[in-house]
């Protein structure tokens, strides 16, 4: 969908963002945003500044894993299995905040 929406959805204006599957994610760069943000006060556990590339590769397997049942191949370190990482973390933190009582 991400590589060329138009394909799915006729007469969509989503643009197509094909460097998704092609540009490479950096687990140093990753780590480094977190300890910054840690920095700043975001409440990261140490553990989870160290485990940053454990952690990526856990998520990018399960994406990936999923992506492969649907005959979809990607590799782990891609921008798009990154973004699917970080679009379904939204979800599961948005359905904790709802399930705490909160709003989103």
């Amino acid at each position: 969908h991400m590589q060329d929406p138009r394909s799915l959805s006729v007469g969509s204006i989503m643009p197509a963002y094909p460097w998704l599957a092609t540009d490479r994610v950096d687990p140093a760069d990753i780590a480094a945003s977190v300890k910054a943000m840690k920095t700043l006060g975001v409440p990261y556990a140490d553990t989870s500044v160290e485990g940053v590339k454990q952690a990526m590769d856990t998520q990018a397997a399960e994406i990936t894993g999923r992506l492969a049942q649907m005959k979809v191949t990607a590799h782990g370190d891609e921008e798009l299995v990154a973004l699917i990482a970080y679009l379904q973390k939204l979800g599961v933190d948005g359905r904790k905040v709802l399930a705490d009582g909160g709003t989103l």
